[in-house]
């Protein structure tokens, strides 16, 4: 793995298909606390989402974090047929792009971040509903009523059962790690 702060290329086996990704790996870096992010884009994006993400992952990179980015499957650079999924697929790809993530770096769940954006926040919300689990967790401007607009982009949205509005409890971080921690 190339340590020099600067993103690369990487194929994520999920099944039968390959996801695109770009990971990046800090000269320096961090031994304890959250070491690892992985960051998840929006609806119908790409990995970098516009450059943010790649602003992002470079500070991340200089504070000693191992950042990955990934499209989702049929977006991007990743192989598949966006048309033909749904959020199901989208939370079972996350779950696995971070068991990925844990054997590729070595890095624990525990001292991962978890970082979505708009319906990729949805996606980390999800998995952790079904039992993900992160040391963190940032949801940038969640779609927390993701069928009220996507679905008329997206019509295997609508059969969705995800599609559906679904609670948000906000908790605190002691209670977050206490919950996840056994």
């Amino acid at each position: 793995p190339c340590t020099d702060n600067q993103l690369r290329e990487v194929e994520i086996p999920i099944g039968k298909t390959q996801l695109s990704g770009l990971i990046g790996q800090p000269r320096n870096p961090k031994r304890t606390g959250l070491r690892g992010v992985v960051l998840v884009h929006g609806f119908a994006a790409e990995k970098t989402e516009n450059g943010f993400f790649e602003f992002i992952a470079e500070t991340l990179l200089k504070e000693g974090h191992t950042v990955l980015l990934y499209d989702w499957r049929g977006l991007g650079d990743s192989k598949g047929d966006f048309a033909e999924t749904d959020l199901e697929l989208h939370t079972s790809d996350f779950q696995e792009v971070a068991t990925w993530f844990a054997k590729y770096t070595g890095i624990s769940p525990q001292n991962t971040c978890a970082l979505g954006f708009s319906l990729g926040a949805t996606l980390v919300a999800l998995s952790v509903n079904k039992g993900g689990m992160f040391g963190g967790l940032a949801l940038l401007s969640p779609a927390l009523r993701p069928a009220a607009g996507a679905a008329r982009y997206w019509p295997m949205f609508q059969r969705s059962a995800a599609s559906r509005s679904f609670p948000i409890r906000l908790l605190h971080p002691k209670e977050s790690l206490a919950r996840h921690s056994g």
